[in-house]
């Protein structure tokens, strides 16, 4: 997803979630605008 469409949209939420890939695990890590906070990164559960 381009930058410029994630600052369109993003004003409409509380917080945003960024994703990445690094070496076959997938993280998240979380961005609250109210708060100015950013979370550290997270692994995503993998389904059951």
């Amino acid at each position: 997803m381009s930058a410029e469409v994630v600052r369109l949209f993003q004003p409409l939420f509380d917080a945003t979630v960024e994703l990445r890939v690094d070496g076959g695990d997938l993280d998240q890590r979380w961005h609250f605008r109210d708060r100015n906070l950013t979370s550290d990164w997270l692994p995503v559960g993998k389904p059951s």
